[in-house]
C-alpha cells in the first residue's frame, strides 16, 4: 500500500508546515517553515503505518510542542496522487490523539491519549518509559528495549489449550530463536503451512485491542515471559517450580509453544511448570499458545 501523506501544523490559526526526516519509518527531525507543503510518499505495509502512528507520532509530539511550537498537528492522508486528501488525525500539545480517517484496521479507534506519551508535572510531553508487568497496545509488557520506550507484549490471556505446531515431518525453516525472531518464524509457517488451526496462524489471526501483528514468540521470547512474567518477583533461573505469588499474565504450568523448529519433526517448548526447554515435542503434540507483538 502506497500512502501520500501531507502533514499539516496549527499554531491557533496560523498554518505553517514542519519538515520531516524519514529513516525507515521514524521521524528524527522538524522545521518549522511558514506557508511551505511537504508530501511525503508512505511505501510500507498497513502495519508499519500503524506502527508509525503508535510509536513515532509520539516522538514528533514530544520534539514538536517544545520552544513555542505549534499546539495542534494535523496528518493528511491520501491513498493515491489525485486524491482529496483527508484528515488523519490531530494531536495535540496535551498528548491527546484524535483519529479521523487512516486505514480500515484503526477506523475504529476513538480519542485517546497517546499511549506512550506522559504530560509531566511542568506540563511539557515526554515519551513515556515501559516497565515489566505494564499494560499498554493490548497486553502486558514482559520486555523492553534499552531506551524504555519500546518493547513486547503477551495478550492477557491463552488463544489455545490444544493447539499443534503444525504437520509432522515438514520443515519450514522457521528457526530463528532471539528477540522479535518469531515474527519471521511466523510468517515462515504460515507461507509453508498455510492458513490452519495452528499455534502461529491461531496468533497471526489474533486481532486483540484491535492490532492485526501478533504472532507466535520465537524460544527466547517465550523464555522472556516466563522469566519476566510467571516467575515476576521470585527466582527466575530454571528449572524453578516452587510457588510464584507475584506471577503476571495468568499462565498454565504446562508446555507453551515457541515458533522456533527444531528440525522437521519436532519444535522448541516451554514447560511453565520449571521453565525449562525442549525440543522434544512433537509437532503434532497438543499444548498452549500465548501470542505477542512487538510496540
Amino acid at each position: 500500500m502506497k500512502i501520500n501523506y501531507l502533514i499539516t501544523c496549527y499554531k491557533g490559526h496560523r498554518q505553517v508546515m514542519k519538515g520531516v526526516f524519514f529513516c525507515l519509518i521514524m521521524i528524527i527531525g522538524c522545521l518549522q517553515v511558514e506557508g511551505q507543503q511537504l508530501e511525503i510518499d508512505w511505501d510500507g505495509s498497513e502495519q508499519e503505518l500503524i506502527r508509525f502512528i503508535e510509536d513515532n507520532l509520539a516522538r514528533f509530539a514530544v520534539e514538536g510542542f517544545s520552544d513555542g511550537g505549534p499546539d495542534r498537528i494535523t496528518f493528511k492522508i491520501r491513498t493515491k496522487p489525485g486524491d482529496t486528501l483527508t484528515d488523519a488525525l490531530t494531536l495535540y500539545e496535551n498528548g491527546i490523539v484524535r483519529i479521523h480517517h487512516v486505514v480500515d484496521t484503526l477506523s475504529h479507534a476513538q480519542d485517546s491519549t497517546a499511549g506512550n506519551v506522559v504530560v509531566l508535572p511542568d506540563g511539557t510531553l515526554a515519551l513515556r518509559k515501559y516497565e515489566i508487568g505494564d499494560t499498554t497496545r493490548g497486553g502486558i509488557v514482559f520486555w523492553v528495549d534499552e531506551t524504555g520506550e519500546h518493547g513486547l507484549v503477551c495478550a492477557f490471556a491463552d488463544q489455545s489449550d490444544n493447539a499443534a505446531w503444525g504437520t509432522l515431518g515438514n520443515a519450514t525453516g522457521a528457526i530463528r530463536d532471539n528477540t522479535y525472531g518469531g515474527m519471521t518464524n511466523t510468517e515462515r509457517i504460515i507461507i509453508n503451512q498455510g492458513t490452519n488451526v495452528f499455534a502461529a496462524d491461531l496468533c497471526a489471526q489474533y486481532d486483540g485491542a484491535g492490532y492485526g501483528d501478533w504472532y507466535l514468540p520465537s524460544k527466547e521470547e517465550l523464555n522472556l515471559m516466563w522469566k519476566n512474567l510467571h516467575r515476576f518477583g521470585c527466582p527466575n533461573v530454571a528449572p524453578d517450580n516452587s510457588d510464584c505469588p507475584t506471577a503476571l499474565g495468568g499462565f498454565a504450568a504446562v508446555f507453551y509453544w515457541s515458533s522456533t523448529e527444531f528440525d522437521g519433526s519436532g519444535a522448541w517448548g516451554q514447560y511453565f511448570f520449571n521453565g525449562l526447554q525442549t525440543t522434544s515435542l512433537g509437532k503434532n503434540f497438543l499444548e498452549r499458545v500465548r501470542a505477542i507483538r512487538a510496540f
